[in-house]
């Protein structure tokens, strides 16, 4: 279920039921001004392998990533699958509309790409007026950037500046993490 609650009286205000193209990692979402967005990464249940006595989340590198879109207070029944390769995403800093864990183990038992799984900042785009082939991704910080934020009064909207707490560049003195500031 997708909902919205209202902040001066706690009640539910709108909901929708989705369904996902399978059971993966749904850990965050973006809103604007017209539409919710789901991002579906294959770090998906496997009941077989629970069966089994194995583990309930594993990396599965045979599922694609799905990007999600769906009219904001509807009825969910419109919502557009847009596939991309199988890869990682689980914050959102700020979505809008522009001219409308990495370590788990892998499912077959193979160790993680540690390397493959290193963190940094994307945006994430598709074109809504038409047929799909996929997503673009866009590299917008070189480093690992977790827990990026935008300000929150930009919500919805086109933003200029981000921030993320984000470990110095090769060649400054600091060591130690700290927030950082970029242009998005």
């Amino acid at each position: 279920s997708v909902y919205e609650i209202d902040k001066n009286t706690s009640q539910k205000t709108w909901e929708a039921k989705i369904k996902v193209p399978y059971v993966g990692l749904l850990h965050d979402f973006g809103v604007t001004e017209n539409h919710v967005v789901f991002y579906v990464v294959p770090l998906a249940m496997d009941t077989e392998q629970i069966q089994r006595g194995g583990i309930h989340w594993s990396w599965d590198k045979s599922r694609r990533t799905y990007f999600g879109v769906m009219r904001r207070f509807g009825d969910g029944k419109d919502i557009r699958w847009i596939e991309g390769p199988a890869q990682s995403g689980t914050h959102t800093m700020g979505c809008f509309e522009d001219n409308p864990f990495p370590f788990m183990p892998n499912n077959d038992g193979s160790p993680p790409d540690l390397p493959g799984s290193y963190s940094t900042l994307h945006r994430i785009s598709a074109n809504l007026s038409g047929r799909n082939k996929g997503y673009n991704v866009e590299p917008l910080y070189p480093l690992n950037a977790p827990l990026p934020k935008q300000d929150d009064r930009y919500n919805t909207m086109p933003y200029r500046w981000g921030y993320a707490a984000c470990p110095a560049p090769k060649g400054e003195a600091c060591p130690e993490q700290r927030l950082r500031e970029f242009a998005a």
